[in-house]
């Protein structure tokens, strides 16, 4: 079994590894001073998460602080057992819809004992969960079981909340499909069925040490949060890639001191909730069930966040514009108890019609820690969404209280009755800075993403009408708090 070795201290260990890559450790210079995204695909399996955040967690959440850089953490993988409440018999003869509606029953009800594994609940990481997704077409043979619907969260993944009941993960990538085989021993009344754990389709296909013979091109499937977070990472340096071609194009581009927030931003910045809100909600009727309209909502959209976080990532709709739809960025630093507001054209185009529309807005930031403070998060922000100006309200998301709660705030909000306005009318973000542990006297740097779109041939040309009011480049300006 993986694992690290006996004489490590392994927060020592991760500690002295980013020490080296920014800064520099046994009086040489910093080894790889530009890296902006450490991935960490290793999680504690003697740790779950429970309340307190981890001596680990904790590590990385100052380290983020401090070196500006954006950890990429697995939540975590639980590969126990399922024991599915219909005999070997009647599952054989069972039809693919029948199986995954009961095995996601049985994973449903087990919520509780999938808790994330440390340092998954660091508040200034991006934590991410997998899907039961991959690429792969691989014929399945006899006594081995894919249990779950394509794009559902995966069996593997270890589920939410963080700290103070924040959103984690944030995040759901594919981590691969994974097939399961019944155990020898049956039982007339159950079936219980292990994980198996091969080297063959599906999941994804990636690099492995070579064995006794072999050669450096051996490869094999493996899945699992380790796999999704790989992916996460992959989307970042995309992100990347983007940032930096924006900062060789446009005047004033933000600053490398800024790279991890915008980061952070733009990866939550294309998730989305999708199809399985409705589906995991058809499997708790006992919360359809609370009379108080509120209190259903929050119950709800409470037990979605624990398994989708904030959703399934599409890293193409944080990178790319399309004619309905514009994207704008910002970046900056606030202290405590001070504003700023950010400020965008909107289309005339748009006025005076009934159309759908939809607006996105991610803020994201890095906050100092206080561990001798139960608050922990030093600083706090937020925004709140313009719905007014647009006509707007939120969707199908994250309870809006519930997205204050960690370092992320997305919010996601839709409509479609016509909104009065003439060309030169804007619409504005006002991202607000409070101590939130104590008092704080330093400033915290943020990323701000902001998407408005239309429907596909709605024949609104967003983008372009964006673009043409946004020379000179729109910036954030300072408000009173």
């Amino acid at each position: 079994r993986e694992h690290t070795p006996d004489d490590v201290l392994l927060i020592d260990l991760v500690h002295r590894a980013v020490k080296r890559i920014c800064e520099g450790d046994a009086g040489e210079g910093p080894a790889a001073p530009s890296v902006r995204i450490i991935n960490l695909s290793v999680g504690d399996g003697a740790r779950i998460f429970e309340r307190v955040v981890s001596p680990w967690a904790r590590l990385l959440d100052w380290l983020s602080v401090k070196y500006a850089v954006l950890f990429i953490v697995s939540a975590g993988n639980d590969g126990r057992s399922i024991r599915l409440s219909v005999a070997s018999a009647a599952l054989a003869g069972m039809g693919a819809p029948q199986r995954s509606a009961l095995a996601l029953k049985t994973m449903v009800a087990e919520d509780t004992g999938r808790r994330l594994l440390a340092p998954a609940e660091a508040i200034n990481v991006l934590t991410v969960g997998a899907l039961h997704a991959d690429r792969s077409n691989p014929l399945i043979s006899a006594g081995r079981h894919d249990l779950f619907e394509l794009e559902c969260p995966s069996p593997l993944s270890r589920v939410g909340h963080g700290f103070r009941r924040s959103v984690k993960p944030e995040i759901l990538m594919p981590g691969g499909r994974v097939l399961y085989r019944e155990r020898m021993l049956a039982d007339p009344h159950a079936c219980t069925l292990e994980v198996v754990d091969a080297g063959a389709a599906p999941g994804h296909r990636v690099a492995m040490p070579p064995l006794p013979g072999g050669s450096l091109g051996d490869t094999a499937y493996t899945r699992g949060t380790s796999n999704a977070a790989a992916l996460a990472s992959r989307a970042a340096a995309q992100a990347y890639e983007v940032v930096e071609s924006l900062r060789a194009q446009v005047d004033g581009a933000p600053a490398p001191i800024y790279d991890a927030v915008l980061l952070k931003a733009m990866l939550v910045h294309g998730a989305r909730w999708g199809v399985w809100a409705d589906k995991l909600l058809e499997e708790r009727p006992d919360l359809a069930a609370i009379a108080n309209a509120n209190s259903r909502r929050v119950a709800q959209k409470d037990y979605l966040t624990r398994w989708l976080g904030y959703g399934a990532v599409d890293i193409d709709r944080a990178l790319a514009c399309t004619a309905e739809r514009a994207t704008l960025l910002g970046v900056g630093e606030l202290q405590a108890e001070k504003a700023f507001v950010f400020s965008a054209p909107l289309p005339p185009s748009l006025a005076g019609k009934r159309a759908w529309r939809r607006l996105t807005v991610t803020l994201a930031w890095m906050s100092p820690i206080n561990c001798g403070h139960q608050g922990y998060r030093t600083v706090r922000l937020w925004v709140a969404p313009p719905q007014d100006p647009l006509r707007v309200k939120r969707a199908n998301s994250v309870h809006e209280k519930a997205a204050l709660r960690g370092t992320v705030q997305h919010e996601v909000l839709e409509g479609e009755d016509a909104v009065a306005f003439v060309d030169g009318d804007r619409f504005e973000c006002k991202v607000n800075c409070a101590a939130d542990a104590g008092a704080f006297s330093g400033t915290v740097r943020f990323a701000l993403c902001v998407s408005l779109e239309v429907a596909v041939g709605s024949g609104i040309p967003v983008y372009q009408e964006v673009r043409d009011r946004i020379r000179p480049r729109v910036g954030i300006q300072p408000a009173a708090s």
